[in-house]
């Protein structure tokens, strides 16, 4: 019969080390696949920011009625309830953002929105002219886009809610032999004449600039 021989102090000694070297290497190898994994969502998520801003570049941001600002160009309809002799069923924005009004004279109403018209003007009614002032501003027909390039008509057309890049060349007599449907560069109202790319399906504003390119092929 034989008998496994008691192990020495120092062989003990070599077993822990190895196994503390070991579970040092194991916590040092997950502490690095966590790292990586920190690392590949940090680049997702910027990849993924990176494509939203793409997008929001090629499509252009959306119009909206709800935040239309009044200016130059504007035709506009003001009505004051029950006082026909101060009301105007038609106005246009002047040059310098101006309308006239009875009583009133030179109202200054450039970058307004019509609900801010609409208040702007009652103030100015209650200070001496009316106690219970009511008034309502429509917007009859929006101001001109324009498109230029490549278009068979280019020129200034008066603004319709809805209005596209594609409806806008549309309305432009459409794409010359040239024109390019990639080529799209848009200059929209207000923005210090940046020009983005957009695409056909792409929102447009009052006052924006459409320029279609030219293709080669």
């Amino acid at each position: 019969m034989s008998f496994m021989a008691p192990r020495s102090a120092k062989s003990k000694n070599i077993l822990k080390a190895s196994l503390g070297f070991a579970a040092v290497g194991t916590l040092a190898i997950g502490a690095l696949a966590f790292q990586q994994a920190v690392w590949r969502e940090r680049r997702q998520h910027r990849l993924l920011f990176v494509g939203v801003i793409f997008m929001v570049l090629l499509t252009g941001p959306a119009w909206s009625a709800d935040a239309y600002r009044i200016n130059a160009g504007d035709l506009l309809s003001v009505q004051v309830y029950g006082e026909d002799d101060m009301s105007l069923p038609k106005v246009r924005v002047g040059s310098g953002g101006k309308i006239s009004m009875p009583l009133l004279g030179e109202i200054v109403i450039v970058d307004l929105g019509i609900g801010e018209v609409e208040r702007k003007i009652t103030d100015m009614l209650l200070d001496g002219y009316l106690k219970k002032p009511k008034v309502t501003v429509s917007v009859l027909e929006y101001r001109m886009f324009y498109v230029t390039g490549q278009v068979r008509n280019p020129g200034g057309y008066n603004y319709i809610v809805g209005l596209t890049v594609r409806k806008a060349i549309a309305i432009a007599g459409g794409l010359t032999v040239r024109g390019s449907e990639s080529k799209l560069n848009m200059i929209q109202e207000n923005q210090d004449g940046m020009e983005v790319q957009v695409k056909m399906e792409a929102g447009m504003g009052p006052g924006d600039i459409l320029n279609v390119g030219e293709s080669f092929f």
